[in-house]
């Protein structure tokens, strides 16, 4: 369990498993952060790629009840995510990559872009969940099914200068007093 800044003072509790980097989300704790939260688990997140080792599995259980997460697809502006929804209500798991993708980090390949990275390259590690992907046999991830994306550097800068815009120009809660 990690802790990050929530608005009005409040802490957003999250946990976050470095061998799949993936969130799992108790309620609406993703829309409950600050930008600079935002930010912070970005690069937490970010950090942890590189040590996610454990391909996601057909079948995952809620941390709580350990009913089977049922798939769902969720849009945030113009960008679809997948996550994964308790069906008894206790939370909703999501990847890196698809929280990268619900914040606005990354976006999809166009199909002239998949074309291209497949003459120059074999493989990549999804962003999801770090399995690796034949980009010249497959567009999406076969353990996730998150499809190619990358993230896009005008993009990403354009993200980021909001969210610290967003954050700077945010109210900060007096010290000593309560949420409010």
């Amino acid at each position: 369990e990690s802790s990050f800044e929530g608005h009005h003072g409040r802490r957003v509790a999250l946990d976050l498993c470095a061998g799949c980097n993936g969130i799992w989300f108790y309620g609406m704790e993703s829309h409950q952060l600050t930008p600079g939260a935002t930010l912070a688990l970005f690069r937490r997140m970010g950090e942890a790629v590189a040590e996610a080792n454990r391909p996601l599995g057909a079948r995952k259980g809620c941390p709580r009840c350990g009913n089977p997460l049922k798939r769902e697809l969720d849009k945030q502006r113009s960008t679809t995510f997948e996550a994964f929804r308790c069906p008894a209500g206790h939370g909703r798991y999501m990847t890196f990559g698809a929280f990268l993708r619900a914040k606005d980090f990354v976006r999809d390949l166009t199909p002239a872009e998949v074309e291209e990275l497949r003459r120059h390259v074999r493989t990549v590690k999804c962003s999801g969940c770090g399995a690796a992907v034949d980009v010249r046999e497959h567009s999406a991830c076969e353990f996730c099914h998150a499809p190619i994306a990358m993230i896009d550097p005008d993009q990403l800068q354009k993200t980021i200068a909001a969210l610290q815009e967003s954050e700077a120009g945010r109210p900060k809660p007096v010290p000593g007093r309560g949420p409010g």
